[in-house]
């Protein structure tokens, strides 16, 4: 029997890059921990919720959309905070992980 070893190593290769493809493609999605704090939690109706997302943008979105217009209105004036750490739009969320929102604390003296 007669082999093609070029035919065979094509296909092999398109196999192989379908593959890669297949895989780079995939999202990942998470369930994180939603914590909410003072008027976050008032608008929200809410002390922590389950949100699926992979990223903190994506579990705040998704909390705006669950949660209404005032809680985006307060969450715009919040710090996020991801397993006790400063975080940003971009910082992945995994699961189980705790996606803090802390909206502004006000207080203090006054002036003498």
């Amino acid at each position: 029997m007669w082999i093609d070893h070029d035919a065979r190593e094509e296909c092999a290769l398109r196999s192989w890059k379908i593959t890669v493809l297949a895989i780079a493609s995939v999202r990942w999605s998470f369930v994180a921990v939603l914590r909410l704090f003072a008027s976050a939690r008032e608008a929200a109706g809410v002390n922590r919720a389950v949100i699926a997302g992979a990223t903190v943008d994506e579990v705040l979105a998704a909390a705006c959309a669950e949660f209404g217009s005032s809680f985006a209105a307060v969450l715009a004036i919040c710090r996020v905070w991801v397993n006790g750490d400063p975080a940003n739009g971009d910082t992945p969320v995994f699961d189980r992980d705790e996606v803090a929102v802390l909206p502004p604390v006000s207080g203090g003296c006054g002036a003498p």
